[in-house]
């Protein structure tokens, strides 16, 4: 469970993907306004991307400490004990981000196409979030 003021990662570190399409339905049943959580993915040693979405209906994509894109989307549902389907679409270099099967951003960052690793993570500012029975489905 993380501590206050950190992120906490479960990577599927025998996992290689680069083209997929990965998917979570996420409920956070604890934490403050400011919590999230998300997904990881074409992580390896030095780099990796994090999508997270928070309890007050933000999202932001960030590459390393870089973000990539950010803001807010009606998609979400706010507040705790809300399940929000989350789906990230990699092609190339194109990343397509999708909650509640609403696209809700889509860039093209700098390339980053190869085989990588994808996971899970929690964010917590003040209290720690708690995901209830968090369940993934990943195609390549």
């Amino acid at each position: 469970m993380p501590r206050q003021g950190y992120v906490l990662s479960c990577l599927a570190q025998a996992t290689s993907f680069s083209d997929f399409a990965f998917q979570v339905n996420m409920t956070i049943v604890t934490g403050s306004a400011r919590d999230g959580g998300g997904l990881v993915f074409r992580s390896s040693s030095n780099s990796f991307y994090r999508l997270r979405i928070g309890v007050d209906g933000s999202y932001d994509l960030v590459n390393q400490n870089n973000t990539v894109a950010s803001g807010s989307s009606s998609a979400i549902k706010t507040g705790l004990n809300r399940t929000n389907v989350i789906t990230v679409v990699a092609q190339g270099q194109h990343i397509y981000m999708y909650v509640n099967k609403q696209l809700i951003a889509s860039v093209v960052p700098s390339p980053s196409r190869s085989r990588r690793a994808i996971g899970t993570t929690t964010f917590t500012v003040f209290k720690r979030p708690l995901l209830k029975n968090p369940s993934a489905q990943s195609r390549t």
